[in-house]
């Protein structure tokens, strides 16, 4: 009879089944936003925790955003300039220490003449 209940179409102890947002309504309020679930939330928070001056937490939010990759590429344009910028100064310190070198020798060079 148990077996023929189970299959009966008859109405039985019947329980309205809860929306999934709603079960997970409340602890999405506890949860801080997530930036895929709500990118704009997410910077409005973080900015909110960057005027109130926690550090930590905005510092935190700064790392979830760098490890996305538009953030991985923002990384390596940066690392890509910064190359680029120790690249030219050293090719630059390299030209001036090069022509202090031929300004000593032509004042030797003069110098040494007058000796004569």
């Amino acid at each position: 009879m148990r077996h023929e209940r189970e299959r009966s179409h008859a109405p039985q102890q019947w329980q309205v089944p809860m929306k999934a947002d709603a079960q997970q309504a409340p602890a999405a309020a506890d949860r801080p936003p997530s930036l895929h679930d709500d990118p704009r939330a997410f910077l409005d928070r973080m900015l909110a925790v960057g005027q109130n001056g926690d550090r930590d937490q905005f510092r935190q939010m700064t790392q979830i955003l760098a490890n996305e990759p538009p953030g991985r590429a923002l990384r390596a344009e940066a690392i890509e300039a910064v190359n680029q910028q120790e690249q030219h100064a050293a090719q630059q310190a390299m030209q001036v220490q090069q022509q202090q070198q031929q300004q000593q020798q032509q004042e030797t060079m003069r110098i040494g003449g007058r000796s004569m």
